[in-house]
């Protein structure tokens, strides 16, 4: 445990099975000991999303997982047996309640980032500066700004 640290050990050795050090104090060799693991016969060491929808317990990743699972852990839409995750809501309380399909008139995509034109922009960004999160559509593109697929780990 690191000086001064009052986060719980989640993180440890395989080997002693033993949590010593936090998420920001572990070392590099150090594995996750205290988190569920997808329960693929074979064995997994990712964190578990999808179960049943009777019981709504994750058992599996999105690899392992069966067709009948879905994701138990993830907010869904509010129109009744809509199982999609939820992107719009209203702009005032800031809770994503509906999916693009179940969306009201009055909501907005509270998800996605905008693209940062000074006026206002509605569209999704998909190009911004080499190596950095996009920041503007097509467009509003500057000449430096190149497509977000070119670099997909800073894609939006």
């Amino acid at each position: 445990v690191s000086e001064g640290c009052g986060t719980h050990p989640s993180f440890g050795f395989a080997s002693d099975g033993v949590a010593r050090f936090c998420r920001k104090h572990r070392p590099y060799q150090s594995v996750d000991l205290k988190a569920r693991k997808c329960q693929y016969i074979w064995g997994c060491s990712k964190r578990p999303s999808f179960g049943q929808v009777s019981d709504g317990i994750a058992r599996y990743c999105m690899q392992h997982k069966l067709l009948q699972h879905i994701n138990v852990l993830s907010r869904k839409c509010a129109h009744g047996p809509c199982m999609r995750q939820p992107c719009f809501g209203d702009s005032k309380d800031r809770v994503v309640r509906f999916c693009k399909a179940h969306r009201r008139p009055s909501d907005v995509d509270l998800v996605h980032p905008r693209c940062r034109a000074q006026g206002g922009c509605d569209r999704v960004p998909t190009f911004g500066p080499p190596h950095e999160s996009p920041t503007a559509c097509f467009r509003h593109k500057l000449p430096v700004h190149v497509p977000s697929q070119l670099y997909p780990k800073y894609a939006a």
